[in-house]
């Protein structure tokens, strides 16, 4: 899916459009377009989920160390505590720079989403 705009009585309205959609024309797509705010809503569900398991938490302290090394570490713990909360008061280009931290692929079929998440949202099992 590739992000699109549409322009209708000077609103501006963004979706995630099938490339075959795009491609071949939509009657050769079952999915077509999905308003960007609905998928946007519910792949920030998936990644308030998993940003609660104590290796992805210590994964994103370590990125934002990177690019914030004066941050203390539990600073950003804080902030990530309540996920919904934390992500909700981002603003959406911090959120879109979440999301491209986490999650490689999104694909849609007409009966379901799958997420293809990064090597930083990949929990691995410790022994």
């Amino acid at each position: 899916m590739i992000s699109t705009t549409a322009n209708k009585n000077n609103n501006v309205y963004e979706y995630y459009t099938s490339i075959r959609a795009v491609k071949e024309g939509y009657k050769h797509c079952q999915v077509g377009s999905i308003p960007a705010g609905i998928m946007d809503n519910f792949v920030l569900e998936q990644i308030q989920l998993i940003i609660r398991s104590p290796q992805i938490l210590s994964r994103l302290v370590d990125e934002v160390r990177l690019k914030q090394p004066n941050i203390c570490d539990i600073q950003v713990i804080d902030k990530l505590k309540n996920a919904k909360d934390f992500i909700s008061r981002l603003s959406n280009i911090a959120q879109r720079h979440l999301i491209e931290l986490l999650i490689k692929k999104v694909r849609v079929n007409n009966d379901r989403i799958k997420i293809i998440y990064t090597e930083l949202a990949i929990i691995r099992p410790t022994f």
